[in-house]
């Protein structure tokens, strides 16, 4: 097998947003050339990641995770003080997630009509991009349809990154 150059690693890459109870996203984005290592999506790494105090009343102490804890739009709080503030406040773990596990870049996956995380994208994309992480946006119904064109956005955005 003959080598032309060093070789390129692949692109470290973090899957942002709304669940994906299939594998085949996933899948697809490292065929194109990537790895995925780490993810915060609804049922992914994001409910299980954070600890749950232990207090006199178990339940009452997961719930109290579940609800306080849990960085997910559908939780949203607005954080008083400024814009950029209330951005760290709400997305500053995605910062630290990236920084973590070295991410290059991250792709920001939302399932059509999952009007919370659609609201939040704009505001996740400035945040990453001011913190100078390229993101990609895909808007779709699930994802295995359409996966042509996705991987076609995909590894065009994995030349940015690169």
């Amino acid at each position: 097998m003959r080598h032309d150059g060093p070789q390129k690693k692949p692109a470290r890459l973090m899957l942002c947003g709304t669940g994906n109870e299939e594998s085949t996203f996933i899948e697809l984005v490292e065929e194109s050339g990537a790895n995925v290592v780490m993810d915060d999506l609804c049922f992914g790494t994001r409910p299980y990641w954070f600890e749950v105090e232990i207090g006199d009343k178990p339940l009452a102490s997961i719930a109290w995770s579940y609800l306080e804890k849990l960085n997910c739009p559908r939780t949203y709080r607005e954080s008083p003080g400024s814009h950029q503030a209330d951005l760290e406040n709400r997305f500053g773990h995605l910062y630290q997630f990236a920084n973590d596990f070295k991410v290059n870049g991250v792709i920001l996956y939302i399932t059509r009509y999952c009007d919370t995380h659609a609201f939040d994208a704009p505001e996740v994309k400035e945040y990453l991009g001011r913190k100078g992480l390229p993101v990609l946006e895909i808007e779709g119904d699930y994802p295995t349809s359409g996966i042509a064109g996705l991987k076609t956005r995909i590894q065009a955005f994995l030349e940015t990154v690169s």
